[in-house]
């Protein structure tokens, strides 16, 4: 039994999982049953999926066995996967949620007893009294996958360990991944990554993108320096600081030692970087989230295929997510640099 805020809830025989949304049913769930392949759905995501979430399975030899209540929680039964949810590989055998202390499959990206993420390995025990957890940017009761079918392929991956990668706002990436590859293209719109650029990229912990947008953002800075220069000479002529506010005299002097001390090329650079900045953060926008799909791929594929993990989805979410602190401290070191040393070292 496991005690929560709605009370005493008591799962089902043999621990079954809904089929789409991989959570632990029970008792007084209102579930419903393949009639074909016998796999439990909630009938809230059964409807919401308008099938099987096993569908593609059914005719196979990994199809379930039509439900039958008498061999439920049998551990004798070869169908049973000795006491383990239907399908659940052995690399996959449950996370012990350092909340509750409720075990369940791998498969999913939330304790299904209390919410808590298992991306977070910093978890502690509740305090006494404390029945909810809700960790920072994840909400538990969103459907990780945004609607699209858990066990389904994206690219080659399957979208909950794209989930369980992305973990942050995974509701919005996996619609967004499942449709780029459905439709096969490269090109989509990314908000954040189009304001922030290199913020984002380091952000979602895709650093060698980030590092080649912050190339690009320093020359197309460096590229501004003329026009900046001739600005700052003119000031430091007629007696103006920056932090000092101009007399109307004193900018009609400014302005006129600009236009007159201008060069063609300054201007060319000045517009000439002021369009690669645009470029920029335009690709960002543009290809961020198909970039941000090759690198989940990528390092998905990287630690399936390395034998000294053995529950690899614990290590896919552990290595994904999000880096505020280095995102963070990127923005703060690239501002510090734009505005400090850009200018004023040629100056």
């Amino acid at each position: 039994m496991y005690l929560n805020k709605r009370g005493v809830r008591i799962k089902m025989s043999g621990e079954k999982q809904c089929a789409y949304c991989h959570t632990i049913l029970f008792d007084d769930d209102d579930v419903v049953y393949c009639p074909e392949c016998g796999a439990p759905h909630h009938r809230e995501c059964y409807n919401k999926l308008g099938h099987c979430a096993r569908e593609q399975l059914h005719g196979t030899p990994e199809a379930e066995q039509p439900h039958d209540e008498t061999q439920a929680g049998n551990s004798d039964n070869p169908d049973n996967n000795n006491g383990r949810p239907h399908g659940v590989p052995l690399d996959r055998e449950g996370h012990i949620c350092k909340k509750c202390g409720q075990r369940s499959t791998s498969d999913t990206l939330f304790c299904p007893y209390c919410g808590t993420p298992f991306a977070d390995s910093a978890q502690q025990p509740y305090p006494y009294g404390q029945t909810e957890y809700r960790a920072p940017f994840v909400n538990p009761s969103a459907d990780p996958y945004g609607g699209v079918d858990p066990s389904s392929n994206i690219d080659g991956v399957p979208a909950s360990e794209l989930a369980s990668y992305v973990r942050n706002n995974s509701n919005r990436y996996i619609p967004v991944f499942s449709s780029m590859a459905a439709r096969k293209k490269s090109v989509g719109w990314n908000w954040s990554a189009f304001l922030f650029s290199y913020g984002w990229f380091f952000y979602r912990k895709c650093y060698i993108e980030g590092f080649v947008s912050i190339l690009f953002t320093i020359i197309s800075y460096i590229m501004t320096a003329p026009y900046f220069i001739t600005v700052l000479r003119a000031m430091s002529q007629n007696g103006v600081t920056g932090s000092a506010a101009m007399t109307a005299e004193q900018y009609a002097k400014v302005a006129e030692d600009i236009i007159g001390s201008i060069t063609p090329f300054a201007l060319i650079m000045l517009a000439a970087g002021i369009i690669l900045l645009f470029v920029i953060h335009l690709v960002a926008g543009m290809f961020a989230d198909r970039l941000y799909l090759n690198h989940a791929k990528a390092k998905i594929q990287k630690i399936k295929a390395d034998d000294r993990f053995e529950d690899k989805i614990s290590a896919i979410t552990i290595s994904g997510g999000v880096n505020i602190i280095t995102a963070t401290l990127i923005v703060y070191i690239m501002l510090y640099f734009v505005f400090q040393s850009v200018i004023y070292m040629f100056y």
